[in-house]
């Protein structure tokens, strides 16, 4: 079994679903978030403050290179890491890649309050859903390049794990 990457914008779901799923899988999860902020004993949008933009995904991506070279486990990406082409290498060599894709008014409404999120530390309450919609159009073609593609609006976490776990076994 290889690394099961979970990736997808914020608000669709990677860490819940990664927590059902390796339940499923028998392989240890990762936040890959959670992992960074720990190392760095950090917040992420305090690290992102105190890095800086190029700094900070720079981090990002050394914490994607050290969970790489572990054993297989079910991993929560962030949301800015496959746009790196290098990133995006290690996560198709290393493992499977699956997109949780949900709409852009989806996300705006399970985001709308965040204050935790680097991708909105400059962005004013009233240009979120706008902002949400333009990154998902930078974004999406590169997260439709993952070997599993599932579209989620209102599917439930344990069910949407169980379908993951069914492709990854055909």
């Amino acid at each position: 079994m290889k690394h099961v990457y979970l990736v997808g914008f914020p608000g669709t779901g990677t860490v819940a679903i990664g927590k059902k799923l390796y339940e499923r899988l028998a392989l240890p999860f990762f936040d890959l978030d959670a992992r960074l902020e720990k190392a760095h004993g950090s917040d992420l949008m305090a690290l992102f403050r105190r890095l800086g933009r190029d700094a900070f995904g720079r981090a990002t991506s050394q914490m994607l290179r050290s969970l790489a070279a572990e054993p297989p486990a079910v991993v929560a990406v962030a949301d800015h890491v496959p746009l790196s082409d290098e990133d995006w290498a290690l996560i198709k060599q290393s493992g499977h890649s699956i997109y949780i894709q949900r709409p852009a008014e989806r996300l705006f409404w399970r985001l709308r309050h965040d204050r935790k999120l680097p991708i909105f530390a400059d962005v004013p309450p009233e240009e979120r859903k706008g902002f949400i919609e333009a990154q998902l159009v930078e974004r999406e073609g590169r997260y439709k390049e993952a070997d599993i593609v599932l579209f989620c609006y209102h599917e439930e976490v344990p069910d949407i794990a169980k379908l993951i776990a069914e492709k990854l076994s055909t």
